[in-house]
């Protein structure tokens, strides 16, 4: 019996150490890969803007000191709400005009900003931003509430994000935290952590070079080796990539409105979709055939911004769906 429990003993104790050795290995193979995933920016380009002349300029502060920059943008007559536009990275506040100058006609007040590094804000020379959410971007988010918060006649305005691509991502980030923000909506947004681990399972044989031992590796032994990996990143380029699988489960019970585009090879809608399984109802999941990313408004036009309008309308003024009070001038 004794011989019998030592053989077993013996026999975990070596596949624990066959199995220590294959992952430091498989580290050490992957970590590059990995990395350049995080050095690299994607090949797209940002949309782009015309300031609006209506608009107010208006400056505000990070918690480091930095000094950001955005407009003010006011609805003719009194508001039903604020509308906060978060820009898509590489781009900046301008690009927003024509996603949210429908809900400025509707009657919202819209506050665009630019995030440190992009547009006229200020350049942090600590952090080179790239498509991922870090803590930079929610301190940069957090930091306009903040101020808007303080600003006469927007204080008391219900509150609701709206967010391209990384920008995205960090509205669901900072919503998660701040519960004055009644509602959420996206187009393109993404994971850090589960995009990583999609794009693991699909390159990882020709790092490894076994299919099969790739077959019948679970997720967890991946996202195992992702969190390594990403952590040696954030200690090198000095920050914190956001968990939003954790953010968008806290959303609830305040709506989210998820679009993504049909064609989108980036981000494919694979991996929205399963983001988008974390949340919790009341939720909405809307896939644009035939959009490439960021192209939703592009290709769908007056339905997406029907649907734009319809969302903030209902969650913000109240109103009931396709309901809308068209306010022009101003």
């Amino acid at each position: 019996m004794f011989t019998t429990l030592w053989v077993i003993a013996a026999a975990v104790g070596l596949t624990f150490v066959l199995f220590a050795v294959r992952t430091m290995l498989i580290v050490r193979q992957y970590s590059p890969p990995i990395r350049r995933i995080f050095e690299e920016s994607p090949m797209f380009s940002p949309a782009e803007g015309a300031p609006h002349p209506a608009a107010e300029e208006v400056e505000f502060v990070t918690p480091e000191g930095l000094t950001l920059r955005g407009s003010y943008l006011a609805a003719a007559g009194k508001p039903k709400g604020l509308v906060v536009f978060c820009h898509e990275f590489l781009s900046d506040r301008w690009s927003g005009v024509a996603y949210w100058e429908p809900l400025q006609q509707d009657g919202f007040d819209i506050f665009a900003f630019d995030f440190r590094n992009h547009g006229e804000s200020d350049k942090d020379p600590a952090y080179a931003p790239r498509h991922w959410v870090t803590n930079y971007e929610l301190d940069d988010l957090e930091a306009a509430l903040a101020y808007l918060k303080t600003r006469p006649g927007a204080a008391d305005l219900p509150l609701g994000l709206f967010g391209i691509s990384r920008g995205g991502g960090a509205s669901i980030g900072v919503a998660a935290r701040d519960r004055s923000v009644r509602c959420v909506l996206t187009d393109g947004a993404f994971p850090t952590h589960g995009t990583m681990l999609t794009y693991m399972k699909k390159w990882i044989s020709l790092v490894v070079g076994e299919k099969w031992w790739v077959k019948v590796v679970p997720d967890w032994y991946l996202a195992i080796i992702r969190d390594w990996v990403l952590a040696r990143v954030e200690r090198d380029f000095g920050c914190r990539f956001s968990r939003l699988e954790r953010a968008i489960r806290r959303l609830a019970p305040r709506p989210i409105l998820m679009i993504h585009g049909g064609r989108d090879s980036y981000i494919r809608p694979d991996i929205a979709r399963e983001f988008f399984d974390a949340a919790r109802e009341p939720r909405e999941f809307w896939v644009v055939k035939g959009a490439r990313h960021n192209a939703c408004l592009e290709t769908s036009g007056d339905e997406y911004r029907e649907r734009v309008r319809s969302f903030f309308g209902v969650h913000l003024a109240g109103k009931t769906p396709g309901q809308h009070d068209t306010v022009t001038g101003g």
